[in-house]
């Protein structure tokens, strides 16, 4: 009992100079036994048995390659492997097999045993804890027990030679690191009860090409998939709320991402050098776009900002020089720091009237940017906000052009920088465009109608258009041809040339391609099932049955197929 007592002593002492320190790599279980009755040794194992008169080896002193665990010792159950590296450093250790009355298996148990290659784990194991086979370098695959509810931090932490790895579907938490540094890992299968994926969980698996994240997942931690530097296509369940800050970062071939509609917060860094990626929808619930959550995508082209952003935060955009075009939401009030900063490639960027401040070089040295309306809500912008000249005494840049309101902060601030000026009140544009529609050649209606003055025109033809004389401000363009389905886009005529281009379907053409046809229906099916989201036009375009409700249903399915089989034509 002494040397029991001895020994508590000493983790205890142990443990609270690592908690001053702050040294400890990994996080400690709950489930770790805090009380224990009696220490024993018994062949090459020591443990301890709790009150339970259950068995938790502490001690593991042999020296064979192949270690088949016991499942008593001393007469009493074995349930659990204990902590603090009990087998940790055996690098003769290849092979091991657990019992089948272990439910834990602990702390640092494994770490270290770079020979080991094969491990057994059985369906009673529920948590395999923090560092269990951290630095387990030889450990190729590893089968997880359906019985399995827990991964630790830093479970597998740089099992570099783990190929793959699936977790079990009673599994509600990756920890923190679990797979970090897994550089061999080629393929991951995600539990459907997985709720949260915490911080650097697969960070730094270099041969990871795909992620599926499965519905279950609430929550995507930090950095949880930065520096898979192989990841090609991600997709995230439609339960997804918070995507954590470099979540995704230096993902250089991540070319393919969905962000359900379910997402409020992108954090900061969450997509930073990730250069291949050229689309991305922020949905509506989203508030703000947090600093440098798209830094240096080089390569992105699409951007859609949702309805509720208020805020794009500092280097927001910085180096984006793929865009040439930004429409800022109608929410936001703030474009703060370099938000596009070097986005070399800009050459439109509209400026709504909720804005109220545009941070400093917020778009400077966006050298294809040469005007820009600014509203009279604007009553702050910093230096060197726009151009694209690194002066420092001489502050004119010549060519630029900004558009705004006499008296305003607009005007104030070309004039302080030399810039060219140009009243709104004095704008007067063509807009033009082409036409892409189907089914036959019969006339286009092409209706402007404005949203803030009384301009109104109509013209007529069977493909491009062109509108001259056109007043400065904000407009709906609706578009008709008959057999297709109306559509309406928002123009805004902030310089001399306005281009809108725009595309009719015909009804029940679900997914954009010109023809009704088997694909629609599947693609309506799936939108019904909510396997995949589709936009308001496309959910018109779908809306055949004739009840007028707005929505695509099984009747409208059912109204496309007569279609196709010459039952009941829509055109």
């Amino acid at each position: 009992m002494k040397r029991t007592n001895k020994i508590i002593s000493l983790l205890l002492s142990l443990i609270m100079v690592f908690s001053v320190f702050g040294i400890v790599p990994f996080s400690v279980s709950a489930a770790e036994e805090n009380i224990v009755a009696t220490s024993v040794t018994e062949g090459d194992y020591e443990y301890y048995i709790n009150y339970q008169g259950e068995v938790k080896i502490e001690r593991y002193t042999g020296t064979s390659s192949e270690v088949i665990i016991p499942s008593t010792l001393g007469g009493h159950k074995v349930t659990k492997i204990g902590s603090y590296g009990i087998f940790s450093n055996h690098k003769e250790i290849t092979k091991v097999v657990i019992p089948n009355t272990v439910t834990t298996i602990g702390y640092r148990a494994f770490e270290g045993c770079t020979g080991l290659r094969n491990v057994t784990i059985p369906n009673s194991v529920t948590i395999i804890d923090s560092g269990a086979f951290s630095g387990c370098i030889g450990l190729a695959s590893i089968a997880l027990p359906d019985s399995l509810t827990e991964i630790g931090s830093s479970a597998f932490y740089g099992c570099t030679g783990l190929k793959s790895i699936t977790i079990p579907g009673a599994v509600t938490k990756i920890g923190e690191s679990a797979f970090f540094g897994c550089i061999g890992m080629k393929s991951v299968d995600i539990g459907k009860g997985v709720t949260s994926i915490e911080g650097r969980a697969f960070s730094g698996c270099t041969a990871l090409t795909s992620a599926i994240i499965p519905d279950s997942v609430t929550k995507l931690g930090s950095s949880v998939f930065s520096d898979c530097t192989r990841l090609q296509k991600v997709t995230l369940g439609n339960k997804v709320r918070s995507v954590g800050d470099y979540a995704f970062s230096s993902c250089k071939r991540l070319s393919e991402i969905n962000i359900p509609a379910t997402v409020t917060e992108l954090g900061s860094s969450a997509f930073s050098g990730c250069e291949s990626l050229t689309s991305i929808t922020i949905p509506d619930l989203v508030t703000g776009i947090n600093d440098s959550t798209f830094y240096n995508c080089s390569a992105l082209t699409d951007v859609k900002i949702g309805k509720a952003v208020t805020l794009i935060g500092r280097n927001a955009f910085y180096g984006c020089k793929g865009l040439e075009s930004i429409t800022i939401g109608s929410s936001v009030t703030s474009i703060d720091e370099k938000a596009f900063y070097s986005c070399s490639g800009l050459k439109s960027a509209k400026i709504p009237d909720s804005v109220t401040s545009v941070g400093s070089e917020a778009f400077y040295n966006c050298t294809e940017l040469t005007r820009v309306t600014i509203p009279d809500s604007v009553t702050s912008i910093g230096y060197r906000a726009f151009g694209f000249k690194d002066y420092k005494d001489d502050r004119k840049v010549s060519g630029f052009t900004i558009c705004g309101y006499a008296d305003s902060e607009a005007q104030w601030y070309a004039e302080e920088n030399g810039f060219n000026f140009v009243l709104i009140d004095s704008i007067a544009a063509t807009l033009s465009g082409s036409i892409t529609s189907y089914v036959d050649d019969s006339d286009i209606t092409v209706k402007l109608t404005g949203v803030d003055n009384n301009f109104t025109a109509e013209v007529k033809g069977k493909s491009d258009y062109s509108i001259a004389d056109v007043p400065a401000g904000e407009y709906t363009l609706t578009v008709s041809k008959a057999n297709h389905v109306t559509r309406e886009y928002t123009v805004t005529v902030d310089n001399d040339e306005v281009t809108q281009d725009v595309k009719l379907n015909p009804k029940g053409d679900v997914n954009g391609d010109g023809e009704t046809d088997i694909m629609d229906c599947s693609v309506a099916q799936r939108y019904i099932r909510e396997l995949t989201t589709l936009d308001a036009y496309q959910i018109a375009c779908g809306d055949v049955s004739g009840t007028g409700d707005g929505e695509l249903d099984i009747q409208d399915v059912s109204r496309i197929l007569r279609h196709i089989r010459e039952l009941a034509m829509l055109y």
